[in-house]
């Protein structure tokens, strides 16, 4: 008798257990693919390869250093993950510029294979720099829950100078 006790015991406690990680599971996850505050942040110091921002490439259009990445070549590209849709982004983007060229900095747009929204980005200095985008995302193309961005400056591998990406922040809300 003493011993059905315990089983029983155990059996409730078990399942109880079981049951409240199954819910804290589901909470989690829905926490992660809805967003319910509303907003995400995302930062990325390309110095490693994120989880949540995809880039810059192709690889023959950078050279990685410890630190930043070189543009050798444009366009240059890289994608967010976006786990549900917002209606805007803020982009802060850090970079060293002295190459004289006018860089623009852009988000592919869901009209059609070349549509980019682009923004001119700050007069060529030689220092680092930070600029802050602001970009509508109900015109961005989303695929695979990536939103993809592009960085470009025309004739920057004849360039003198450097074009260097050193830190991107992404703010989206809805």
């Amino acid at each position: 008798m003493k011993m059905e006790i315990r089983l029983e015991l155990l059996y409730k406690i078990t399942k109880w257990l079981l049951l409240t990680l199954f819910v804290a599971l589901l909470v989690f996850l829905f926490w992660q693919k809805f967003i319910p505050a509303g907003k995400i942040v995302y930062s990325h110091d390309l110095s490693y390869q994120g989880k949540f921002v995809f880039g810059l490439y192709p690889v023959g259009r950078i050279v990685q250093s410890s630190d930043w990445q070189k543009v050798v070549g444009e366009p240059v590209y890289f994608d967010v993950y976006s786990p549900r849709q917002f209606k805007k982004a803020t982009v802060s983007l850090r970079y060293f510029n002295n190459t004289g060229l006018e860089a623009k900095f852009g988000l592919k747009l869901n009209v059609n294979d070349w549509s980019f929204y682009m923004i001119k980005m700050n007069a060529p200095q030689d220092k680092f720099v930070e600029q802050e985008f602001e970009f509508d995302l109900p015109q961005a193309e989303r695929k695979n829950n990536k939103i993809r961005f592009v960085i470009a400056a025309p004739g920057i591998d004849k360039a003198n100078g450097d074009l260097l990406i050193d830190n991107i922040v992404i703010r989206m809300s809805r």
